[in-house]
C-alpha cells in the first residue's frame, strides 16, 4: 500500500492459511479463538478459492466483500 499509486488496484493471491493471518493483523482479530469456540469456523467462513474485496481508506483496511 506504501508503494501503491492513489487508486491503484493491488491483487494479493494466497491459500486460505495466509487470509487468515491478514485478517488477524489489518483487523485485530484472534481467528484461533474463534476455531477453539467453533471447530471448522474458519473453514466455512473462507470457503476454498474464495475472493474477498478491501479497500484502504484514511490509514484503514475495510473488508468490502468476503466470501461465500
Amino acid at each position: 500500500v506504501d508503494e501503491s499509486k492513489d487508486g491503484e488496484t493491488i491483487l494479493i493471491v494466497s491459500h486460505r492459511g495466509y487470509f487468515n493471518y491478514m485478517l488477524e493483523a489489518l483487523f485485530n482479530m484472534d481467528l484461533d479463538e474463534l476455531e477453539r469456540e467453533n471447530p471448522n469456523y474458519l473453514e466455512t467462513l473462507i470457503p476454498n478459492a474464495s475472493v474477498a474485496k478491501f479497500y484502504y481508506e484514511d490509514d484503514k483496511y475495510i473488508l468490502e466483500e468476503m466470501p461465500r
